[in-house]
């Protein structure tokens, strides 16, 4: 995040707004603007940064009921990697909780739903946008890896207050 911002603003040139969501997600508090150089317009972008919090929130406590976790790394591009993957895999060993890793190009819920009784919580490797802009396509929480480890108790949730003795 950028700090400090009391008076920034950014100005994003383009003529779609993906890459600029995910300034937004991550600076919350600064103003944000696309000027579309087609069009020849400026816009102020808003983001429902509640909503998407309230959404992954709900997904992070269906996920900590979970029995079977399913992760999924990503193939396209350089999208997956292999050290989270591992990484993962050694977090929930420490939790004594079994996963099987798919690989996928394209990550969808009718893919996905190939696994429907075998599976009760994804995590994903590719790209986080996916869990945040589709998660609720699917038929069980669709996780970043950041979710799951909260998810699994590793790091509190940013809705949590800090008890300090956990």
């Amino acid at each position: 995040t950028v700090e400090d911002c009391k008076d920034q603003v950014l100005v994003f040139v383009a003529d779609g707004r993906f890459h600029l969501e995910a300034f937004m997600i991550a600076n919350p508090k600064i103003k944000a603007f696309r000027y579309d150089p087609y069009l020849g317009k400026l816009f102020l972008e808003e983001y429902d940064h509640k909503g998407m919090r309230e959404t992954r929130r709900r997904a992070i406590a269906r996920a900590r009921d979970a029995k079977t976790w399913g992760i999924v790394l990503g193939t396209l591009g350089r999208q997956g990697n292999p050290k989270i993957l591992e990484r993962l895999e050694k977090k929930m060993r420490e939790k004594g909780i079994d996963s099987t890793v798919v690989l996928m190009s394209e990550l969808s819920p009718t893919r996905v739903a190939l696994f429907e009784d075998s599976v009760d919580v994804w995590v994903q490797i590719a790209c986080p946008r996916l869990s945040i802009d589709w998660g609720e396509a699917f038929l069980k929480p669709l996780l970043t890896t950041f979710e799951a480890e909260i998810a699994l108790g590793f790091i509190r949730g940013w809705w949590e207050k800090d008890t300090s003795s956990r």
